[in-house]
This record gives C-alpha cells, sequence and structure tokens, in this order.
C-alpha cells in the first residue's frame, strides 16, 4: 500500500485498499542513521533453500490449488457476515438482563 500511496496510485484490490500503510516507519528527521549488522539466517528455524521449492517430492500442490482465491468477493462477503453474527452474538450476551 504504501508505495501505491507514494506514486498516487488506487489499490490494486480490496486487500491492498484495506491494507495498512508504512507511514510509521518514517520520521520527519533523521533519529539515527549508523548503519546496523545484519544477523545471518539461523537455518534450524528457517532455511531460505527449502522454501516453497515445487520440486521438492513432498510438495503439497493439493493445498495450493485447494486454497481460496485472495479476491473472492463471495468469500469476503461471507466472512465479514459471520463476524457480524458473532460480534451481535457477544453483545446480545453481555447485554444487562431485563433489557
Amino acid at each position: 500500500k504504501t508505495i501505491f500511496l507514494i506514486l498516487d496510485l488506487p489499490p490494486l484490490n480490496l486487500y491492498d485498499a484495506c491494507a495498512t500503510d508504512l507511514s510509521d516507519c518514517f520520521a520527519d528527521t533523521l533519529v539515527n542513521s549508523a548503519p546496523y549488522k545484519a544477523v545471518p539466517v539461523d537455518v534450524r528455524v528457517f532455511d531460505p533453500q527449502k522454501a516453497l521449492d515445487p520440486f521438492d517430492k513432498e510438495f503439497n500442490w493439493k493445498a495450493i490449488n485447494e486454497s481460496e482465491s485472495l479476491d473472492n468477493p463471495a468469500l469476503l462477503r461471507h466472512e465479514r457476515e459471520e463476524k457480524y453474527r458473532e460480534y451481535l452474538q457477544r453483545r446480545s450476551a453481555a447485554a444487562p438482563s431485563g433489557q
């Protein structure tokens, strides 16, 4: 979203439009210009050589193909309605009795 705001472009999709921009990461004045020391990746935690290797024999293509589309309006509408129903249930459960 930040690059769209910098370039004065509209968002590509609903996810881009609803995303939080990175304006909090920028300051009007230079606070600390000292370079930082990069720490190498700990391969016990994350091995970049094995990340999303489509040629891996155990790569689960079925899971990729079965995942939901990011911009499916029907799915987004359903999720929003479901969350709203949950909100109404919590609100009615928290309301004092006698009202």
